[in-house]
């Protein structure tokens, strides 16, 4: 018997169930993102720059460590460098100085491997200095020596 909601019985095996598309194509995606994953996993070493900071008191022999890494130059933003036999650059007079020669390192080929900045908290003036020129330039503001780092935009 034959009605007109059912396939004639030799159709039967032919019709397709209503979730096989979907579940074949869930497999499918599964199967990508493993694939994808598999793919990124990596087993080599990178190259990739070495960022330290070394933190001590005067005289302990930090810009002595940094003159010993390979090929370094150092940026003696503060005296110190004196008493050093190494190829340095030394006293930025400014932040804007002091941001020119990392640019310039960073965009120029050239010998030196390591880059030893002399030190940090001489270079944190520097910023300091730089952020009261640009406010007072923006602002308009006059006495900026006056000004420290504190009284602009709540500190």
């Amino acid at each position: 018997m034959n009605d007109d909601n059912s396939l004639p019985e030799g159709d039967l095996a032919q019709a397709p169930h209503p979730f096989t598309d979907r579940v074949a194509q869930a497999e499918k995606v599964e199967q990508q993102k493993k694939s994808n994953l598999l793919s990124r996993i990596t087993h080599q070493k990178r190259r990739r720059p070495f960022f330290g900071l070394l933190y001590g008191p005067p005289g302990v022999g930090k810009s002595t460590f940094g003159s010993q890494l390979p090929a370094p130059l150092l940026i003696g933003a503060e005296r110190g460098l004196d008493q050093i036999s190494v190829d340095k650059l030394e006293g930025p007079k400014n932040f804007v100085e002091f941001y020119g020669w990392l640019e310039w390192l960073s965009l120029n080929e050239h010998a030196y491997q390591s880059i030893v900045i002399d030190t940090c908290d001489a270079v944190e003036l520097l910023i300091f200095e730089q952020v009261i020129k640009e406010w007072a330039h923006k602002t308009q503001s006059r006495g900026t020596e006056e000004l420290g780092v504190d009284d602009i935009g709540g500190g």
